[in-house]
């Protein structure tokens, strides 16, 4: 899938229960248009409703302007999503989040083997953002990349969806955030264990919300 301009793949559904989606092995690359400075549509569009499995493995996304989103939601845990995004080149993106997941807390994605990296995603954008869904992300590398943070996690208070963050490498990113860290932590309580963060660029490699009691 090559120099579209209005992108790769757009996928919506809508029901009780939907089928499962499979990309394995794709080449996505040069897709996309460049407009309203770096607020481009993402090149790579999930809107998914009671889907049980996505798997998106093996496969380059490279030199797009926009990037992958994925917004899941269920209406009971018997109809959850469970995503693989595993094996994955994503590479030289821009105009947009190289990873943009959202949805509802019962969803639960698992990043495994990615490689992200020479992303310049814009001043007021994340490279990877990932808002109130379950997430195991896992011996990922993620380096040369320059934007608003490098990852940042939403997820809500009350809720048992559990966000993970093990044995990942996050190397020589540019943070352009006023407090320049490397990894926002906006609400919830991730566990972040095992990770390799160098990036002299950034004031700080971790920040967190202030509690307020």
């Amino acid at each position: 899938m090559r120099n579209n301009e209005d992108g790769a793949i757009f996928y919506q559904n809508i029901g009780e229960i939907n089928p499962s989606i499979y990309f394995d092995r794709c080449w996505i690359e040069g897709n996309g248009l460049a407009i309203l400075n770096l607020t481009s549509p993402p090149v790579i569009n999930f809107n998914i409703q009671n889907t049980l499995i996505l798997n998106f493995q093996h496969s380059l996304v490279s030199k797009n302007k926009g990037g992958m989103y994925i917004h899941a939601n269920a209406q009971s845990f018997s109809t959850h999503l469970q995503a693989n995004i595993t094996n994955n080149v994503f590479s030289y993106g821009t105009n947009g989040e190289a990873l943009n997941i959202s949805g509802h807390h019962f969803q639960q994605f698992h990043f495994y083997e990615n490689h992200i990296f020479n992303y310049s995603v814009g001043d007021y954008r994340d490279v990877i953002h990932i808002q109130n869904v379950g997430t195991n992300f896992t011996f990922n590398i993620i380096e040369n990349n320059v934007g608003h943070y490098i990852l940042r996690i939403f997820n809500k208070e009350d809720t048992d969806a559990l966000q993970r963050f093990y044995a990942n490498a996050f190397w020589q990113n540019n943070v352009t955030a006023l407090r320049r860290s490397t990894i926002k932590v906006g609400s919830g309580h991730p566990l972040i264990n095992v990770n390799y963060l160098v990036n002299p660029e950034s004031d700080f490699e971790l920040e967190t919300n202030p509690i307020v009691e």
